[in-house]
């Protein structure tokens, strides 16, 4: 907070009344960004994506790294402190439900994980996360600094690879739970030998991803339609704008109001 913080609100010259946003914002870009390169620094030195396969076979991991067992218990750790965080930052009653329900999926996916030895599909799944969560708080932090070209292209950037996430997310574990770990399915869990591949536990966790991608997925799709609609709202001159342009202008012209009107769109977020 004081070396690193404190440090970029004045170089930036943010206002007072937004440093507790650029604060909260600053505090999980630092968690994303740590975890991202300790979580890639693993599967590089695990060789993870060396081969697909490496994701199942030898399950169960139960032999793990200790840099690779305590990203997981930094992880729980993590999640954990911030529902106590939400009183000590005296969140409003309004925001409280929807920041501890995401705090409690994370908590809940990551621990399963942990405990269920699914630790390699894991780790490749929270970078993936990661990465999307970088671009997004570095593209909010430009924007409340003012540089509103950058943070344009940042959330651009941003639209492009949150889909990919999503859509790599569930094809890894479809992979991974329908294919690959079926090959050595077992009819009973063996809590002594770490071993759940069990053909119940493989389909509750490929819905679990499946179904959180798609919830992502679904905020992601809402909060671009309210957007959208809160600019509709308070640019009420579109539409006489676009009708003038369709009914004397050229096409490329229209283009020009096409392409500025976009860029208002976005500068919106």
């Amino acid at each position: 907070q004081e070396y690193i913080i404190d440090r970029l609100y004045k170089r930036l010259h943010f206002s007072k009344s937004q440093y507790g946003k650029v604060s909260e914002i600053s505090q999980q870009l630092l968690f994303y960004l740590i975890s991202f390169l300790w979580g890639a620094n693993i599967v590089y030195k695990e060789r993870l994506l060396a081969s697909i396969s490496t994701l199942w076979t030898g399950y169960p991991h139960l032999y793990l790294s200790f840099w690779f067992k305590f990203y997981f218990i930094c992880q729980i750790c993590y999640w954990l402190h911030c529902f106590p965080e939400l009183y000590f930052q005296r969140i409003s009653p309004s925001e409280m439900p929807e920041r501890a329900q995401r705090y409690a999926i994370n908590l809940l996916c990551i621990a399963g994980a942990y405990l269920l030895n699914l630790n390699r599909i894991a780790v490749v799944l929270l970078v993936l996360h990661y990465l999307a969560e970088i671009i997004f708080h570095c593209s909010r932090l430009l924007r409340l600094a003012g540089r509103r070209s950058e943070a344009w292209y940042g959330f651009a950037l941003w639209d492009l690879v949150f889909v990919a996430v999503r859509l790599f997310s569930v094809a890894l574990a479809g992979l991974t739970f329908a294919l690959g770990l079926e090959k050595n399915s077992r009819d009973r869990i063996s809590i002594r030998e770490g071993n759940f591949n069990t053909k119940f536990i493989r389909l509750n966790c490929l819905a679990v991803v499946c179904l959180l991608q798609g919830y992502l997925m679904w905020n992601f799709i809402t909060f671009h339609v309210r957007k959208a609609r809160q600019f509709l709202e308070t640019h009420t001159d579109v539409q006489q704008v676009t009708q003038r342009s369709l009914g004397g202008s050229t096409v490329k012209q229209q283009g020009a109001n096409s392409c500025e009107m976009y860029v208002r769109f976005k500068q919106m977020f």
